[in-house]
């Protein structure tokens, strides 16, 4: 008797918890959207003060050249190189970060390319 009431107890737990319709609330804000991208470009600008760096890149969508300016943080890796300290203007990078509605574009991992930049 005893093990059938911890047998349907525990089949009643993993009944709300399979359904995710627990005794939790909803929130009510909007959920963000984040969006992962990458970006192969030329370093036009480093501001080692705010930790960002500003690439020149080809964009497939419009056919011309554009801009972006992309934050660095504690959580950014790096591929041949240290640090944003070790880059400089004219390096060529590939650039996986993460963007939102909310907040600016977010290196999460930086690569230096062995090829020279473009002239």
């Amino acid at each position: 008797m005893k093990n059938n009431k911890l047998a349907i107890f525990s089949l009643c737990i993993f009944a709300i918890l399979a359904t995710n319709q627990g005794y939790c609330q909803q929130g009510t804000a909007a959920q963000e959207k984040i969006e992962f991208l990458w970006v192969l470009g030329d370093i036009v600008s480093l501001d080692l003060e705010n930790s960002q760096m500003t690439l020149s890149c080809f964009n497939p969508g419009t056919k011309k050249e554009a801009r972006i300016k992309i934050a660095i943080d504690n959580h950014t890796l790096f591929e041949h190189a240290q640090s944003l300290n070790d880059l400089k203007v004219g390096d060529v990078v590939a650039v996986n970060y993460k963007t939102s509605s909310t907040s600016r574009p977010i290196a999460m991992n930086v690569r230096l390319e062995k090829f020279r930049a473009r002239q």
